[in-house]
């Protein structure tokens, strides 16, 4: 993480312009064809995999870039971790993507972030 953004999250959390109550994390997938960095064959094709984490206005507090390759839940600690460490929102809030057990027990225990998604459809319990 850049210093100069980390002083803008300082600056706009003291202000209370940053809404850490709810939180939101998603995942785009960027077409490479030609190759690059972070490229990764999925079912799609080469491609880029974007991770973000906004606050409850869209202000984005986390941003990672991956291949394409691994699954969404599997890179959210990584994109939280972009946030500095004395923040953390108390709820990430995202997709069926990211519903996972493993996933809601790491968040809660090593971050204190509870994990907000909806049950996938073939769901075992």
């Amino acid at each position: 993480m850049t210093k100069l953004r980390a002083e803008l999250l300082k600056d706009l959390d003291r202000r209370g312009k940053i809404d850490w109550a709810e939180t939101f994390v998603d995942g785009s997938f960027a077409s490479a064809k030609k190759g690059g960095r972070a490229v990764g064959k999925t079912k799609r094709g080469k491609g880029t995999k974007w991770m973000a984490i906004v606050d409850g206005n869209g202000l984005p507090l986390g941003i990672t870039i991956h291949s394409a390759s691994p699954a969404e839940c599997t890179l959210v600690e990584e994109t939280l971790n972009e946030i500095p460490s004395r923040w953390r929102p108390a709820r990430l809030i995202g997709d069926k993507a990211y519903d996972s057990d493993k996933l809601d027990r790491a968040l809660l225990e090593r971050h204190g972030v509870e994990l907000i998604a909806p049950n996938r459809r073939n769901r075992r319990s």
